[in-house]
């Protein structure tokens, strides 16, 4: 898969399950990711490397580390995602 398909499926999550600004547990964010791009019917989604890179092109900045999680700044999930990840037991969500 091209670099441009790739920055628009991601550009469609973000659309799709963020909202601009907050934080978010880096964990969290990337399984929702993962989640979604099961569920879009993405082959092969990106690697958590790439998709931290493709967030930072972004400007999406690391939120640092608190009480063990770290963080992205500047992203967070939209309340319907965290209740929707919860409620299929997803990786990472309480």
């Amino acid at each position: 898969m091209n670099t441009e398909k790739k920055k628009t499926r991601l550009a469609n999550f973000i659309a799709e399950v963020c909202i601009p600004g907050g934080r978010v547990d880096r964990k969290q964010l990337y399984a929702a990711y993962q989640i979604w791009a099961r569920d879009a019917g993405t082959r092969m989604p990106l690697r958590q490397k790439a998709f931290a890179k493709r967030l930072r092109a972004r400007k999406i900045k690391d939120g640092g580390k608190s009480g063990g999680i770290r963080y992205w700044e500047g992203i967070s999930l939209s309340k319907e995602t965290i209740d929707h990840f919860c409620a299929i037991d997803a990786p990472h969500f309480p």
